[in-house]
């Protein structure tokens, strides 16, 4: 991470298979702060989660908005 120019702020997992959550707990440890965010339904089952957010919900990373949309078919929790 020390090599990219920008700053890492937050992680939007849309599930928790490992393809996706995988390197959340490295990235939390090497970054402190760093928000890992996932949908409450896969929270759970999510690696290092900070925030859980629930359909509808709105987040603000970095300046930049984002609704959070539940699409319960890949995981009971994507979102």
């Amino acid at each position: 991470c020390s090599s990219m120019e920008g700053k890492l702020v937050a992680v939007l997992t849309t599930h928790y298979h490992s393809d996706h959550s995988g390197g959340n707990a490295q990235l939390a440890a090497e970054l402190p702060g760093l928000e890992i965010v996932a949908g409450e339904m896969d929270a759970d089952r999510t690696p290092a989660v900070t925030r859980r957010v629930r359909d509808g919900e709105s987040c603000c990373f970095a300046g930049l908005r984002f609704q959070c949309l539940t699409t319960p078919c890949h995981t009971r929790g994507h979102i």
